[in-house]
């Protein structure tokens, strides 16, 4: 009987802490699950918001009047900043407080000028927005003239609930893969204009 009194006393506080272990894990599982379902749903949201952007930004005839291919990467900006938060306020994020600026978005606008250029490389002889071909002033057909395709790549800088966990530049890397979006679109404005061969 005396040992067995003596095995009580010594398992005391045992229990406390196995609770304490325990809730710990528990709580860090429930956030996972959490934040692993909020990043889902806002990459959802992100969809929404770059389809509707993009379709409305190569309709928009007034851009081409502007006379600068800085116009379609300012305008789409600005598209998916409002689009994004309306959407994201409006659903299951709505208690969240988000907010990006156009800093958070980052968008690459590449013109094709013909069904040649496209084939001969998809990929590295774009003539991007922000390179000297396109800024030219002497040049007579700029590059985002009579394109009629033209190749958006857009990203989002997502931020997580706790940005100083462990292995966070991994999760940032893997964060940026997800909110990556690429598109071949048509410019509405420019489809008649469309070349069989290329006029560089």
């Amino acid at each position: 009987m005396n040992k067995f009194k003596q095995f009580l006393n010594q398992q005391r506080g045992i229990s406390s802490i196995e609770f304490t272990l325990t809730i710990g894990f528990f709580i860090g599982v429930l956030f996972l699950i959490f934040e692993v379902g909020r990043i889902t749903l806002a990459s959802a949201y992100w969809d929404l918001a770059v389809a509707e952007s993009i379709r409305e930004t190569k309709n928009d005839f007034t851009i081409q009047s502007t006379q600068s291919p800085y116009s379609y990467q300012h305008s789409l900006q600005l598209r998916l900043q409002q689009r994004y938060e309306s959407i994201a306020h409006q659903g299951w994020l709505s208690f969240i407080p988000i907010h990006i600026t156009p800093n958070d978005i980052l968008v690459n606008i590449y013109f094709i000028h013909s069904y040649q250029q496209l084939a001969k490389d998809v990929t590295t002889n774009f003539n991007h927005i922000g390179n000297e071909t396109c800024n030219a002033t002497n040049s007579k057909t700029p590059c985002y003239k009579n394109a009629a395709i033209a190749y958006y790549e857009v990203s989002l800088h997502f931020s997580y609930l706790n940005a100083q966990m462990p292995f966070a530049s991994y999760i940032n890397r893997f964060l940026k893969q997800i909110f990556q979006r690429q598109f071949f679109v048509v410019q509405e404005h420019e489809r008649s204009q469309f070349q069989e061969s290329p006029n560089l």
